[in-house]
């Protein structure tokens, strides 16, 4: 990028990894969730799982993350929280559990 002043300013960033798995409830059946990333000074990042429970998501730092998948189907809540998940080329599987209040 130049400046109106002339000076050259260059930039470099740092390519991120990405994170893929798959949300299931107990029985193994896919469940369609939202998942949340956060990482150490690194905002929230959120994805959508497929009718499969696949999702992807892209551009994260390589340090731990914690990982949390929610879902509402009927009147149920469900949700799975995975701490210290290094993102990488491993698929990661999100059991989902039912919240009881």
């Amino acid at each position: 990028e130049v400046v109106p002043d002339g000076r050259e300013i260059r930039a470099s960033f740092r390519e991120g990894v990405g994170l893929r798995g798959r949300v299931v409830d107990s029985a193994g059946k896919p469940i369609r969730a939202s998942i949340s990333v956060r990482a150490p000074e690194y905002s929230y990042t959120h994805a959508f799982c497929d009718a499969e429970g696949h999702f992807v998501v892209a551009a994260l730092p390589g340090v731990p993350s914690h990982v949390e998948a929610s879902a509402q189907v009927g009147t149920v809540e469900w949700k799975a929280n995975r701490a210290g998940v290094v993102p990488g080329p491993d698929e990661i599987e999100l059991v989902v559990r039912a919240v009881t209040k």
